[in-house]
Parts: structure tokens; sequence; C-alpha cells
């Protein structure tokens, strides 16, 4: 779960994050911070995109 908030005290991500959010985002929101959160969270869910995929072997996928 993501959270979005105006709330961008440390104290205050900790909480959501305590109460069991996946993430943070602190308005006002920042293009650069949201893709990066995006693509963190994506690839924790589907794995790294293919160019960066490995082989059992070492070789690319």
């Amino acid at each position: 779960m993501l959270v979005v908030t105006a709330r961008s005290r440390s104290s205050d991500l900790r909480e959501v994050l305590a109460a069991g959010a996946d993430d943070c985002l602190a308005k006002p929101l920042q293009l650069d911070v949201r893709l990066a959160v995006a693509a963190r969270r994506t690839e924790e869910i589907v794995g790294p995109p293919p160019a960066t995929r490995r082989r059992a072997g070492g070789g690319p996928a």
C-alpha cells in the first residue's frame, strides 16, 4: 500500500510505515520521487526489468 500525505515530518512518515504502509509519499509530490517509488515497488512485485535479469549461468535472460 502506498500512502500519499501532506504530513511530511519524519515521525509522521514512520507512523504511516509502522501502520502497515509499504511506502509513503509526502506532498507536494515530486515527479522524480514518484517515479523512483513506483519503479522500486514494481521491481519488488514483478522482479527486475528483462535487461537486468540473469540466467542461472550468469548470462542475460
